[in-house]
């Protein structure tokens, strides 16, 4: 058999020279794992920007995605939930065990504020909760980051960019999510906000751009890190996921709901079109997610 440069063997190869895509984290179980890390994302996002923002019903519904959405597929993906209780034992040396004590205190600590804001307003709002709330979003949102960069066995995660990518993208996923939620946002907004809410289109827009700006620079670097790094950006760009890499996360995800942004900046555009231009910044979330782990390479071994 003759081997050419840069040729990509499966996964199920037991002794490969060429390079080999990881599947764990991505086919079979593993799309549970994307489906958790792309959930916690945009709920964790939804929750922070809404909080920020004072707009009552995304915090209740950001918590629910994480609480019931991210958990339920990190539990499903993990797989036999007796044994759960015991992924709590090493926080000192697993980044898993450190998202799933994340995970946990959100859902309390996010749970205890959101009831109490209307529509709810069940609780008294407390301002130590709300400050320890804010900071456990921001742990949900930026976990996954620090969880693939330290797979020190694919050099396309290996990266502390990583880490920055996930967070910007997880607020432009929330920031979607919340734009799509337009029709309720008047009636359920909460008073004594410091961010008024003609901010957060503008906001959006400089989201998108910085992360399209963030997205460069990662291929960038990665290109000229390794040769496994830059056999994955060949395949985002004109490889095997070049397809939802090019067409969902930058047309779809990114230079589309940029132009509607920047456009309604200007003039007046249509709420239907705006929403329409928030709920592809989610789908552009959710396969930037899907890229990026369909594109771990492991290193050749020779």
């Amino acid at each position: 058999m003759v081997i050419k440069m840069g040729e990509v063997f499966p996964a199920h190869t037991k002794f490969v020279v060429g390079y080999e895509f990881q599947r764990e984290w991505i086919e079979r179980r593993g799309l549970l794992l994307l489906i958790a890390m792309f959930l916690g994302a945009i709920g964790g996002g939804l929750f922070l920007l809404s909080l920020l923002f004072g707009f009552g019903l995304g915090m209740i519904v950001g918590w629910a995605v994480v609480t019931f959405g991210k958990t339920g597929f990190h539990i499903a993906f993990l797989g036999k939930p007796l044994r759960f209780p015991r992924a709590f034992l090493r926080p000192q040396s697993s980044w898993l065990t450190r998202g799933i004590i994340f995970l946990t205190l959100f859902i309390i600590f996010g749970g205890l504020h959101a009831a109490s804001v209307k529509p709810l307003a069940w609780l008294p709002t407390i301002p130590a909760i709300q400050a320890i709330a804010v900071g456990l979003a921001l742990l949900v949102i930026i976990y996954d980051g620090f969880l693939l960069s330290a797979a020190k066995g694919v050099p396309f995660w290996n990266t502390s960019l990583v880490r920055i990518l996930f967070f910007v993208t997880a607020l432009v996923g929330g920031a979607g999510l919340m734009l799509s939620m337009r029709p309720f946002i008047g009636e359920l907004i909460v008073e004594g906000y410091f961010i008024r809410l003609g901010w957060l289109e503008p906001t959006e827009t400089y989201l998108l751009i910085f992360s399209a700006f963030l997205i460069l620079v990662y291929l960038w670097t990665m290109y000229y890190t390794t040769s496994a790094s830059r056999e994955s950006v060949r395949q985002l760009i004109r490889g095997r996921i070049s397809l939802p890499f090019i067409i969902g996360v930058v047309i779809i995800g990114i230079a589309i709901p940029l132009a509607t942004g920047a456009t309604a900046l200007l003039i007046a555009v249509p709420t239907m079109l705006l929403g329409i231009a928030a709920m592809l910044e989610v789908v552009g979330d959710f396969l930037l997610k899907y890229s990026v782990l369909r594109a771990g390479i492991h290193p050749p071994l020779i």
